[in-house]
Parts: structure tokens; C-alpha cells; sequence
């Protein structure tokens, strides 16, 4: 009876296990079935999908290699699966998140829920594993689907902004450009030159044609505005052609001589002298080809013939530029009438432009009813041909530029001046007082108004653009007061004219709409201003007329005012370093020569950023060499940058006189001696008491001007191991590939500036610790405040004093120093005396970027002392702590390199990292481990009976990859650790 009683609940049983494996299978989430030990006994066809497993066998057996050594949090997978194993048997289950690998090597974020269950005659453990990657791949879609609406929304509210200010910009920039070029050519038509010989006529002459030509430029950054936008006019008259070709042609034969090029012209005798057409556009067309021609021809000549032929439909004027240049290649034929393009820049760099020149002339070209063609073979030369249809003038209708006589006023004439730039005051001022005019002025429209109020002028000059009341209102509210009586009349009738920098099509009209009389455009011309001054002053204030004085030049010759370079000033700042010194100032044209035209050509396409970088690096490296006066006029660019500031061409043009000065003066001058008497050696002394050799030290100093990084390595050098970076980019890269103790960190870089540079390197846990001086020529308290907060530590300005470099410096290295000596004590093992597991993370971390970097293998062995548990429970744990110490000072003497690490990683597992090491040395160093662990005899409590330990090892060698994580690395030795205890201990195991 009995034994049917047991073979009946043996098939009940039988029956139950069916039912419990068919629910099992039927789950549709992986699931695993644990033992009472926390071995994994059973799975179903979900968990064989997920891991990739062919069938239950292999996955019960290798169940352990499907997770990593380490968790994302850090922890060891193995001691973790334990803990989480005994919970669920105290708790009933419990459900967290977890990291897996397949079998075929993909990782598995996962989400497991592990449950305990009564079963026969104990419990199990059953676990539900949910794949999350789907879930985390819908996640990063929805949020980089965020990502990419918002940035939609800032580029559509952008577009609306830009959109909104185009038209404003335009007017805005007509404006501001060319309103200090009427400083420029309106004092040069005011320079007396009849006590100037005949060759100095000549080249002020060609200075002021220089200057009107620079106008020009600076226009066709308008034009192509008015162009993309419809709004340029052409502007026919009647001109003399021969006129206007000699001074084509005298403006350019000096561009060529000046680059020892042959300048050959040809005109046709059959052309008529008065031709009708928009000579300005017609200027501006063979300008922009000669130009071109110029630039782009290092030897040989530049020809440029005007004939005229019978075409089909007509004469035309035909004007052919050929020149013995670089050439243009045939791809790049397309691109040549495009904005803003400059081709071939390998072929053509030093050489700067707007890029807009011939786009402008095809343009202008179309606009006439002509044609332009070319012809190029590279590295020949060039010829551009321009047809224009031909149309004679009528001599008679010739507008005079010059009178050949001045409006003479009377001493009583009433004249006001109102205009918010003061230098435009000056300039209107000395025009007026050379017809014998002396005018009042006034800074606003507002108080242009009290004025008229309280004074019967006869003529008033109004500007347009002024903050606050624009010239167009105030004109309004002048002419309103002729409503409200009490001698109204003249507020009516005075002439008010309009005196402007604005060049956008309409705004003549506009002033004319608002009440003004008349229209004379900045720069002033002098015969436009007499013949105003003869329309609208009263018959009875003009006291006669005169001839023109001789043109003259004012003061400020070659030499007046602050010299270049102040020598021995640039000598101290290269730390008395006569050499080095030469060095800078020798190549500071070759850096800076061309900045002017470089901060120009930013300012033309838009890249305020880039101009002020290079105002700034500008500013310091004048100052750096002792030209301080060119280092005051580059700040206050600088600083006219930095606040988006109107009135830049000023201190532009200023900058580039004194450019060209100092590049003169640097050719030519004397090379300074060394500085003398106390100061001098006050200055070598301190900079030597902070010199004190200790090349241990790293130091990064990221700068874009070589000067600076000269000096600064000059100085530092003596001292430290220096290294430098020109760009936040490549100093981000050096500092996390291997960081240095100590950074010299620029404010302006190309890019990436100092401040993200600063506020990247705070956010990254290998350098958020880096001590950061910053180093610029910047004065504002904010920006110091601004990298302080960010965390520099210190600042040092420009120009650099050797003393106060080296003291900063010290002091801060000195903090790092003692800095390292308390993290190193947080780093090692208090009771072996050896680096720690935090100490590890760290080094392997090091480790394995440099050997990526560098293409080499790194090797990593773990181990573990064999049955240490009970070695520690027979002889107690005094006698497990020497076992311990034993094996440190094993490990320290088979680990003889500088750069390998011995390492306590936890209890009584240990790792050794071995850089540049392949697999045969690792083994090495491994078997002289092994083995002298395995004969080192230690004495017990008692100091009599002798105990042995004996030691397992996993070896794992590798040239790190992008493809290949340090977790894998680690989790590699890891198995091979496991097996050498697996297959009996005291063994060495590798893969």
C-alpha cells in the first residue's frame, strides 16, 4: 500500500513539475529558476532569446558570464548577484535594475524582478528579466525629438529677428562705415600742401585718391545688399572718360609698382573724352578687375586696355585686364562671380578680400546691358574682358566738380552744425571756416532745437542718424514751430540740409519728405558743400568769392606724437631675453601684418567674434614688444567690439597707420640694448628667485599667439615641464589624455574661448580638479569676476612681468604639491601600504587612454589568495593582516617599473595594471608573483609553527579601442581568475 501511495504522489509531482514548466515557458519575459545556493537551474525559451543561447545547459552553466565584473554604479557584479540573492530570501522578492551581456556580446540594460517561491519541500527563487532597450531607444528619440523642436523654435524665431532687422542693419551700416571715412578724406581735403614739393604733392595725392578708393570698398559691402535686395539705382551722367581713366590708371600703376609689377596701359583715340554713363559704377567696375589683377600677380605685369568696337548692336567701350598671375582653375570657373568667394587658398593665402568684388561687377555689368568674359590657365595668368555699350556725351552737360572759385561769407552768417559724432563736428567745422564761417554746434536734436529757438540762423547742417530725436524729426518739429506764431516765419524758411553717411536708396527722398532743403553726403566733397553754400545763403550775407587756397597738409607729420616701439619696455617683457626679443619683433610682422585687413574682412562677413579676437591678440601682442601706442588704439577697438559698438572705422584706419609705422620702424630701428642699471637687474633677479627646478611639475599654457607662448614658455621653462595648446579644443584633449598640474589659460581663442574652455574642464571629473590661471590683457572687473566664478584660481595680465609670473605660478604649484600629498594618502591601502581601489580607478582609467593614444598594449592581472577565509578563521586576523602585508611587499618588489600599479582592490583581492606591456611580459611578472607567494614562509602568533599561502591569478592583455570598454577589460581578467581557482588554484589562467 505504501509503495502506491509513492508512486501515486511521484506522478502527481510529475504532473505539477509539467504544469509548472508549461506556465513557465508560457511567460513572455525571460525568466530563471534558482536553487536554495543561488545556482540559476532552469530557464525559459524567452531567457535563451535574450542571452542568445542555444540551449538551458550552456545557459545554467555560464549564467555568471552574462554580467559584466563591474555595475554602472560601480559596485562588483558578483558580490552584488549575492546580496541581491539573500534579500530576496529575507524580503520575499525584490526588483531592481541591472546590466547584462549576451552571449554574442551585446550589452542588456535590463530590469529584474526577483521573486521567492514555496516549492516541494523548501523555496526557490524565480527571476523576471525585462529588456529595457527598447523602452531606452524610445526615450533618446523622444528627447532628441525635443532636442530638434527646440532648437527649430530658436532657428524660426532667429529667422523672424533677422528678417525684421535686415532693412534696419542696412541703413544702420551705411551710416556708421562711412561716417568716420568722412573724417579721413574730409581732413585731407583740408590739409594745406603749398609748402609741399612737387614729388610730396604727388603722393598725397595719390593718398587722397587711396582714401576715396577705400570708400568705394567699403561701399560694396552696401551694394551687395541693394543688390540681393533690388534696390540699386544706376546714376547716368555726362563725364569726362579721360579723367576718369588717368585716375583709374595712376591709382593702380602705384598698387603695382609698390609690388615691383610692370603697370602697361593702352587707351583708344577713337573713344570720345565725354562719354554719357554712371561713372561711379563704371569706376567701380575697372576697380574691382585692376584690383583683383594686382593682388593676384606676385611678378611679372598687369595690362589694362579701353577700346572701342562696332558690335552688332552698337559701339561699345571695351576694357580688357590681363595679368601674368596664379591663374584660376577650370573647376573653380563656376564659383568666380559668387559672394564672398575666394578660390584656391592653398595658391593664395596672406592674400585677404571680401570675396564680393566680382560679384558686384557682374552684377553692375548686367545692369548696364554690357558683358564680362574671362579667360585663365593657372599658374599663367588671367584676362577679364568688360563690353559696355557706348553712348557719347555732351561736353557742356560735364558737372564741375571744382569751382574755380570759394563762397566767401560775411563775418554775420548764422550757421549750426548738429551731428552726435564729434570728429564729423571737427571736419564740417574746418570746411565751413575755410569760406569764412564760423558755425555753432550742436550734440542732439533736442538741444539742436533750443538753439534754433533762441537763435535766427541762416543755414543748418543735420545729420541724420542721431540717438534719441533723429535728424528726420527734429527737421519735423522744427518746421512745426512756423504753426505756433511768434515769428514762426523763419522756422518755415530756413534752409536746413541734410549732411549724411547714409547711402540707402530713398533716403534723399526721405529728407525731402521731412522738410529738409537740401542733401550733402559724408564724406564732404568740397565743391558739393560751395555749391550749397552759394544756393542757400542770403545774397547779402556772401561777401564775394576767392580762389581756392593751395592744398595743404596740417600737422602731424611722420614723426609727431609717441614713437612706434618703446625698445627697452618690449626688452623687460621678454624677460631681458635680447634673443628672444629679436625673435617676437621679427615675426611680428609675418603674424600681424595684415590684422587690419583681417578684422575688416570679419567685420564685413559678420563674424564680430572673430575681429574682436583679433583686436585683442592684436592689443597684446603690441603691448608684449613695448608698442604701446598701437596696444591703446588695438583696446579700444577691442573694447568698441566687445560693445557692439558704431563708431569702429575710426579706431580701424588709426590702427592700421600705426600698423604700418611700427612694421617700418621695426625694419629699420636699432635693435635695443639690454636694459640698464638696477632695474634691469631687479627684474632678472626676481624672476630667477621663483626659478627653482622642478621639472616633476607639468604645466599647460593654451594661448593662439605664439608670441605669448614663447614668452610664457621662456619664462616658465627654467623651472617646470611645459607644454602648450593654441586652441580650447586641442587644450581640452591634452589636459584629459594627461593632465597637468598647473594651466596658463587664454581668454580670446579661436573657437572655443576661455571661459567654455574653463567651464568644460570644471564639469569633467578627470580635470575639474586643475588649478586654472587665467591669462589676457582684458581690464574689466566683470570678465575677472565672470573666471573666477567658473574656477580660476588667479589671474595674470598682459604684458607678462617674469617676477610676478614665476611667484603666481610657485604659489599655486605649491598648493597642488600639498594637495597631492593628501590625496595620495587617500589613496593607498592604510593597512598593506599599497594604492587602493580608488587609486585603480583612477590609474586604469589614465592608463587606458594613453594607450590608445599611442597604439600600445596594456596588461592587467588579478588575483586572489587561495582559501584565505580559512586561513584567517584557523590563525586569526592578526596573522591574515600579515599574510597580507606579506603579499604587498611581494607585489611591490615583482612591480619594479615607475608606471605599473599594484593595487588592493578589496578583502583580499589584488590588481596589478602593467602599461605598455603585451602578454608574454604579463605572464612574467605573474609567475614571479606566483611562485614567491607560494614559498614565503610566515611565522604565527605563537613564533614557532610556519604557515604558506598560495595565490590565483587572470591575465588580460589588450590595445585599447574605441570599440572596447575598461569594464570588459577588467571582467576578462576576472574570468580568467575564476577559472585558475576553478581548475585548482595556485595556477596563472590568461586570455
Amino acid at each position: 500500500m505504501k509503495e502506491k501511495r509513492k508512486k501515486y504522489l511521484n506522478l502527481l509531482r510529475a504532473e505539477e513539475d509539467e504544469r509548472i514548466r508549461a506556465m513557465f515557458d508560457a511567460i513572455p519575459v525571460a525568466c530563471t529558476f534558482w536553487d536554495a545556493e543561488g545556482n540559476v537551474v532552469d530557464c525559459n525559451q524567452e531567457a535563451l532569446n535574450l542571452f542568445e543561447v542555444p540551449d538551458k545547459e550552456e545557459f545554467c552553466r555560464r549564467f555568471s558570464d552574462f554580467s559584466p565584473a563591474l555595475q554602472a554604479d560601480g559596485s562588483i557584479s558578483r558580490k552584488k548577484i549575492r546580496e541581491n540573492f539573500l534579500e530576496t530570501y529575507t524580503r520575499g522578492d525584490i526588483k531592481f535594475q541591472w546590466l547584462h551581456r549576451s552571449a554574442g556580446g551585446k550589452w542588456l540594460p535590463c530590469f529584474v524582478n526577483l521573486v521567492r517561491i514555496k516549492y516541494r519541500d523548501g523555496y526557490r527563487v524565480v527571476g523576471y528579466t525585462k529588456d529595457l532597450r527598447d523602452i531606452q531607444s524610445l526615450e533618446d528619440q523622444r528627447r532628441r525629438a525635443d532636442e530638434r523642436s527646440r532648437e527649430l523654435e530658436v532657428q524660426n524665431r532667429a529667422a523672424k529677428v533677422a528678417s525684421e532687422e535686415k532693412s534696419k542693419f542696412l541703413a544702420s551700416m551705411s551710416h556708421e562705415i562711412r561716417t568716420p571715412m568722412n573724417a579721413i578724406i574730409g581732413m585731407s581735403d583740408l590739409i594745406r600742401t603749398d609748402n609741399f614739393d612737387e614729388t610730396q604733392k604727388v603722393f598725397f595725392d595719390d593718398i587722397r585718391k587711396m582714401s576715396k578708393t577705400l570708400l568705394q570698398i567699403i561701399n560694396d559691402i552696401l551694394d551687395i545688399s541693394k543688390i540681393e535686395a533690388g534696390r540699386l539705382e544706376l546714376a547716368p551722367v555726362h563725364f569726362n572718360f579721360v579723367e576718369l581713366y588717368d585716375n583709374i590708371c595712376s591709382l593702380n600703376r602705384f598698387s603695382a609698382e609698390a609690388k615691383d609689377l610692370e603697370f602697361r596701359q593702352y587707351l583708344d583715340p577713337q573713344i570720345p573724352p565725354v562719354i554719357y554713363g554712371d561713372d561711379i559704377r563704371i569706376r567701380q567696375i575697372l576697380t574691382n578687375i585692376l584690383n583683383n589683377a594686382v593682388k593676384y600677380t606676385r611678378e611679372g605685369y598687369v595690362e589694362f586696355r579701353t577700346e572701342c568696337v562696332r558690335r552688332d548692336d552698337g559701339e561699345s567701350l571695351v576694357f580688357s585686364v590681363r595679368d601674368t598671375g596664379i591663374g584660376i582653375r577650370k573647376e573653380d570657373f563656376s564659383k568666380l562671380f559668387g559672394n564672398f568667394q575666394q578660390l584656391d587658398g592653398s595658391a593664395n593665402r596672406g592674400i585677404v578680400g571680401t570675396g564680393l568684388g566680382l560679384a558686384i561687377t557682374k552684377n553692375l555689368v548686367t545692369m548696364m546691358g554690357g558683358e564680362i568674359v574671362f579667360d585663365s590657365e593657372y599658374g599663367k595668368g588671367s584676362v577679364f574682358t568688360v563690353f559696355l555699350p557706348l553712348t557719347a556725351g555732351d561736353p557742356e552737360k560735364v558737372e564741375r566738380k571744382r569751382l574755380k572759385s570759394l563762397v566767401m561769407a560775411s563775418g554775420g552768417v548764422g550757421a549750426l552744425v548738429v551731428d552726435d559724432n564729434r570728429i564729423n563736428l571737427k571736419v564740417a567745422l574746418a570746411f565751413l571756416a575755410a569760406h569764412n564761417i564760423r558755425a555753432d554746434t550742436a550734440w542732439s536734436g533736442m538741444e539742436a532745437l533750443e538753439k534754433i529757438k533762441a537763435r535766427a540762423y541762416d543755414i543748418v547742417f543735420m545729420d541724420h542718424m542721431m540717438p534719441g530725436m533723429d535728424g528726420l524729426e527734429t527737421v519735423r518739429r522744427i518746421r512745426a514751430l512756423a504753426e505756433e506764431g511768434g515769428g514762426g516765419e523763419r522756422f518755415k524758411t530756413m534752409p536746413v540740409i541734410a549732411l549724411s553717411a547714409n547711402a540707402v536708396s530713398g533716403t534723399r527722398e526721405a529728407f525731402f519728405a521731412a522738410g529738409m532743403n537740401d542733401f550733402i553726403p559724408k564724406p564732404i566733397d568740397a565743391a558739393d558743400l560751395n555749391m550749397k553754400l552759394a544756393r542757400w545763403l542770403p545774397a547779402e550775407k556772401i561777401a564775394g568769392f576767392e580762389r581756392p587756397p593751395g592744398e595743404s597738409v596740417g600737422p602731424g607729420g611722420p614723426g609727431a606724437g609717441e614713437g612706434p616701439v618703446d625698445r627697452k619696455a618690449g626688452l623687460r617683457n621678454a624677460g631681458n631675453d635680447s634673443e628672444l626679443y629679436h625673435r617676437l619683433c621679427t615675426g611680428f610682422y609675418e603674424d600681424h601684418g595684415e590684422d587690419a585687413f583681417r578684422i575688416r574682412d570679419a567685420l564685413a562677413a559678420g563674424d564680430q567674434k572673430l575681429a574682436h579676437r583679433l583686436a585683442h591678440t592684436l592689443k597684446s601682442v603690441a603691448e608684449l614688444i613695448g608698442a604701446g601706442k598701437l596696444g591703446k588704439t588695438a583696446a579700444r577697438l577691442e573694447k568698441g567690439l566687445a560693445e557692439n559698438r558704431p563708431d569702429l572705422q575710426g579706431n580701424i584706419d588709426r590702427m592700421e597707420q600705426e600698423l604700418r609705422e611700427l612694421i617700418v620702424d621695426l625694419a629699420t630701428g636699432d635693435p635695443a640694448g639690454p636694459a640698464s642699471g638696477a632695474e634691469a637687474a631687479d627684474d632678472a633677479a626676481a624672476g630667477d628667485r621663483g626659478r627653482e627646478k622642478n621639472a616633476a611639475f607639468r604645466i599647460l599654457v593654451v594661448d593662439d599667439e605664439k608670441a605669448s607662448l614663447t614668452v610664457l614658455a621662456s619664462i616658465l621653462s627654467a623651472g617646470y615641464t611645459v607644454c602648450t595648446a593654441e586652441t580650447g579644443e586641442e587644450a581640452l584633449i591634452r589636459a584629459a589624455e594627461d593632465p597637468p598640474d598647473l594651466i596658463l589659460l587664454d581668454i580670446i581663442l579661436p573657437g572655443m574661448d576661455g571661459f567654455e574652455v574653463l567651464r568644460t574642464l570644471k564639469k569633467s571629473p578627470d580635470t575639474r580638479m586643475i588649478p586654472v590661471i587665467i591669462i589676457t590683457g582684458l581690464q574689466s572687473d566683470e570678465d575677472e569676476e565672470k573666471g573666477l566664478l567658473l574656477g580660476a584660481v588667479d589671474y595674470i595680465t598682459r604684458p607678462f612681468k617674469n617676477a610676478i609670473v614665476m611667484a603666481r605660478v610657485k604659489t599655486h604649484i605649491q598648493i597642488v604639491h600639498q594637495f597631492k600629498i593628501i590625496e595620495r594618502l587617500g589613496l593607498i591601502d592604510p593597512l598593506m601600504n599599497i594604492p587602493n581601489r580608488r587609486c585603480f580607478d583612477d590609474r586604469i582609467g589614465i592608463e587606458w587612454r594613453r594607450a590608445a593614444r599611442d597604439g600600445k598594449f596594456l596588461s592587467f592581472l588579478m588575483m586572489d589568495l587561495d582559501n584565505f577565509k580559512n586561513y584567517n578563521d584557523t590563525w586569526g586576523h592578526p596573522q591574515g593582516d600579515a599574510l597580507l602585508k606579506t603579499v604587498a611587499r611581494i607585489f611591490t618588489a615583482a612591480v619594479r617599473r615607475p608606471g605599473d600599479l599594484a593595487a588592493r582592490i578589496g578583502g583580499e583581492e589584488f590588481g596589478v595594471l602593467l602599461p605598455d606591456t603585451n602578454l608574454n611580459s604579463a605572464l612574467r611578472v605573474a609567475e614571479e608573483i606566483r611562485s614567491r607567494v607560494e614559498s614565503a614562509r610566515i611565522l604565527t602568533a605563537d613564533g614557532k609553527t610556519e604557515t604558506h599561502a598560495t595565490i590565483s591569478i587572470g591575465a588580460a592583455s589588450l590595445i585599447p579601442a574605441h570599440d572596447k570598454l575598461i569594464a570588459d577589460f577588467i571582467s576578462t581578467a576576472d574570468r580568467r581568475l575564476y577559472a585558475a581557482k576553478k581548475s585548482g588554484r595556485n595556477r596563472i589562467c590568461w586570455e
